[in-house]
C-alpha cells in the first residue's frame, strides 16, 4: 500500500500568499498526480510541500513517459514575514509573488493553468 507523506502546515504568511495565487491547491502529490493526469499537457498546480518551508509544483507532461513532474519551490520567511520564493533548480532569483515566479522562471513544458 502506498504511504503518504506528512505535509507541513504553512506559516499564516504563506497561507495568506497561498490564498492570492490562481493555482494554488491544498492536496497531496497523490492528489495531484491523479487529478493532473485528466488534464491537458503543461496543466500544473501549487501545492503545500512535504518538504518544510517548501511549496512545490506539479506539472503533467503527458503520458509517453512525461508523467507528472514535479519541482520544489522555497518560500523565504523571517519573523513570520514571506520575503518570497525561488524554483529549487539552481537558479538563485527570489520571486515577491507566485504568481510572478509563475510568469518569469522557464519550464521545459509551457505552464497551462487548471
Amino acid at each position: 500500500t502506498p504511504t503518504m507523506q506528512a505535509v507541513q502546515q504553512p506559516s499564516p504568511a504563506l497561507q495568506r500568499a497561498c490564498a492570492r495565487a490562481k493555482c494554488y491547491a491544498p492536496v497531496s502529490r497523490t492528489q495531484a498526480e491523479h487529478f493532473l493526469h485528466a488534464q491537458p499537457v503543461g496543466t500544473f498546480v501549487i501545492r503545500p510541500s512535504s518538504t518544510p518551508s517548501c511549496l512545490a509544483l506539479s506539472q503533467y507532461r503527458g503520458g509517453g513517459g512525461g508523467g507528472v513532474f514535479h519541482a520544489r519551490i522555497l518560500t523565504i520567511e523571517r519573523d513570520d514575514v514571506l520575503l518570497g520564493f525561488a524554483v529549487t533548480n539552481g537558479a538563485s532569483e527570489v520571486f515577491g509573488t507566485l504568481d510572478e515566479l509563475l510568469k518569469r522562471v522557464q519550464f521545459d513544458v509551457k505552464l497551462v493553468e487548471p
